[in-house]
């Protein structure tokens, strides 16, 4: 974890192009994603992230995954900026969000995610937020984001969507309670 006034934080250099960071690169086995962070105070600035899948044998993947580290005794990480990012090709979710408070979204182009998740993902999912602190206010934004082509192929069973088998999500953002 970073500190309120150090966050931990994964930022293209200056002045260079956007580095790619694929797969299961930073993830140490977290839940499937690129980025699988189970801390706070973290940005996650100017990078391109992929988990490229093209069937659902790995369909949990997503780009940068934020949760809980007990689904039994959830608690909320807090403190996240995503800004400047580009984020695609990941199976499930471009950004998923579980169990959190005082997430900042911005500025991120975000693009052919959630394609082969049958939990049914979407670009931005935001699911189960959990107060950090008793302060009033919006503590979570999302803003000034580019979103396409985030949608579900397949169907609750894995298999391709199609009128008997049909697809719920695939938003391009969606806070789920």
């Amino acid at each position: 974890s970073g500190t309120a006034s150090h966050y931990t934080t994964f930022i293209a250099a200056a002045g260079q192009a956007r580095p790619v960071v694929s797969g299961h690169t930073l993830n140490g086995g977290c839940e499937g994603a690129t980025f699988g962070i189970q801390v706070s105070y973290v940005r996650i600035s100017g990078l391109a992230i992929t988990r490229p899948v093209n069937n659902t044998s790995d369909a949990t993947s997503s780009g940068i995954y934020i949760y809980s580290p007990s689904s039994s005794a959830p608690t909320a990480n807090h403190h996240f900026m995503i800004d400047g990012n580009l984020i695609y090709n990941c199976a499930s979710e471009g950004i998923g969000i579980s169990h959190t408070d005082y997430a900042v979204i911005t500025g991120n182009i975000i693009h052919d995610n959630a394609n082969y998740d049958p939990d049914q993902s979407s670009g931005i999912s935001f699911g189960f937020d959990t107060n950090y602190d008793s302060a009033s206010g919006y503590h979570n934004y999302v803003t000034d984001n580019i979103l396409y082509h985030n949608f579900n192929l397949v169907g609750l069973d894995g298999n391709p969507a199609s009128s008997s088998n049909n697809t719920t999500d695939g938003e391009g953002i969606i806070f789920d309670t």
